[in-house]
């Protein structure tokens, strides 16, 4: 089973490199560069080091988290934003520094990362219907994914279920939901649920 992983990972690389060109110019660009960017990090880092690179989701998923603020907003705390990155990437490269274990660190991290952008995806659902009638289904389709990132995170952070097993599923689950991103844009007219 440890075999279809090397697999998997390739095609997830190569899957957020087409979503990235599909996505350019839209809302959500940006969230979906940190993601190709991640994995362009993570995969050719373990392949060169022979060991698990999981210490760059936390940053690249605290910018994923800062690609979906308003420019405003990254320009008037530029600064806190910025010191906060290099605290969340100094934490994940040198568990030393907490004394707890990296898997913890990192698992851990990258969910609560998630789980606040994942309040921001449920925020932006909730508004849509309330003030635009209408719900998108491609941000319904980003909180799935989002739900997968934290369940998987908490899974690697715990080791509740079997890691290998888990990731299998939620990496299949999340080449499906590539699909939808590499088939659908995100301003696509054809996604919004009109409200009655």
């Amino acid at each position: 089973m440890i075999k279809i992983i090397p697999y998997l990972a390739y095609s997830i690389l190569l899957m957020w490199v087409v979503i990235v060109f599909r996505q350019f110019r839209t809302k959500y660009f940006y969230y979906f560069l940190a993601w190709t960017m991640a994995d362009l990090a993570t995969l050719p880092a373990r392949l060169i080091f022979h060991s698990r690179t999981n210490f760059f989701y936390p940053p690249f998923s605290f910018l994923a988290l800062i690609a979906l603020q308003d420019i405003k907003f990254i320009k008037k705390y530029w600064a806190i934003l910025t010191i906060i990155f290099l605290a969340v990437c100094i934490i994940s490269l040198d568990n030393n520094i907490t004394g707890i274990s990296d898997q913890l660190i990192i698992g851990l991290s990258t969910s609560i990362l998630h789980l606040l952008i994942l309040f921001m995806f449920l925020k932006e659902l909730i508004n849509s219907y309330l003030y635009k009638d209408g719900v998108s289904i491609f941000v319904l389709v980003l909180i799935f994914y989002e739900v997968t990132i934290v369940a998987k995170f908490l899974d690697f952070s715990t080791g509740f279920l079997f890691e290998y097993t888990y990731y299998i599923i939620a990496t299949s689950l999340e080449i499906i939901i590539g699909i939808f991103f590499i088939i659908f844009k995100s301003d696509d007219k054809r996604l919004i649920l009109q409200s009655e």
